[in-house]
């Protein structure tokens, strides 16, 4: 039986997660990442697709992303990067059947005032994860770009980063302190993610 289309549309924004088979890793070390990466920028410019927020855990992905001209356009771009990706991993790290488990995940955001929150969510894995304390010590998301301006080919800037001060220099001090304060809630919503999407 084929598979059901996804209903990705052009012009809305969707949080998208996809993880190992099995819960098992797929970075080993820095060079994995990098590669992802980089895979990452050719698919977005190939298929325009605008990456606002990401973040690369040891063993998922998270990304909050746009398809700006075609409606297959993030389809397009998670199914070449991860099959890419794949062939990658199972070359250098010598491994045999699945990488990834089953299709991505993708969660449609219908309210543009969520954007910002998606992407806190999003940068605040490896805090909520203990794999460091303070967002910034964590090299493989977009937390430097919108925290200290730090440039980046891959990213597109959050609508809502803009409405966080008048200078570059506020907004990041604001980005910096609206991420830094933990919530209650984030427990109910990693709760979510891990028993309902990364199942």
């Amino acid at each position: 039986m084929a598979r059901k289309a996804r209903e990705i549309y052009q012009g809305e924004y969707y949080h998208i997660l996809s993880r190992g088979n099995n819960k098992q890793a797929l970075f080993f070390e820095e060079g994995d990442f990098e590669f992802y990466l980089k895979c990452l920028l050719r698919y977005k410019r190939q298929y325009e697709v605008s990456i606002f927020h990401y973040c690369l855990m040891t063993n998922h992905v998270h990304f909050l992303m746009r398809s700006i001209r075609t409606d297959g356009g993030i389809t397009k771009l998670m199914h070449g990067l991860q099959m890419v990706y794949a062939r990658y991993f199972k070359t250098k790290h010598r491994r045999t059947g699945h990488v990834f488990e089953d299709r991505f995940k993708h969660f449609h955001i219908d309210s543009e005032a969520y954007l910002l929150e998606c992407g806190r969510y999003i940068e605040r894995n490896p805090v909520r994860a203990s794999m460091v304390q303070d967002p910034k010590d964590y090299a493989w998301s977009s937390y430097a770009f919108y925290a200290y301006g730090r440039a980046s080919e891959l990213l597109t800037v959050n609508p809502l980063f803009e409405t966080l001060g008048k200078t570059d220099e506020e907004r990041q001090q604001a980005y910096r302190e609206y991420l830094i304060t933990p919530r209650s809630y984030e427990a109910i919503v990693d709760r979510f993610f891990e028993e309902r999407v990364l199942v």
